[in-house]
């Protein structure tokens, strides 16, 4: 929601993105002198678009490399099981 009388607002559209269509960055009101080339605050909007964005792009790829590290662990856990039970399945079964 967008409070008070007049806010200055940058609006950042995209063809690019899949997930995206416009960004939307309100100034703050609280600095003395805000910027005033249109390019510096343009780059400072796709700096924190590009922050964020690869945060979560990291966290992702940390979650899928846990799930990938895991599957040879937990299929070598499950031959490690059956063998054990097999071998004293056999040991039972021969006496």
């Amino acid at each position: 929601m967008i409070r008070g009388i007049q806010r200055q607002m940058i609006m950042v559209k995209t063809d690019k993105s899949s997930i995206f269509e416009t960004a939307y960055f309100l100034l703050r009101t609280d600095i003395a002198e805000p910027p005033t080339a249109e390019a510096d605050m343009l780059k400072e909007a796709n700096r924190i678009i590009e922050e964020n964005y690869s945060h979560k792009s990291r966290k992702r790829h940390r979650i899928r490399n846990r799930i990938k590290e895991s599957i040879p662990s937990f299929i070598y856990g499950s031959v490690t099981g059956v063998a054990i039970f097999g071998l004293i399945w056999l040991i039972f079964a021969l006496k």
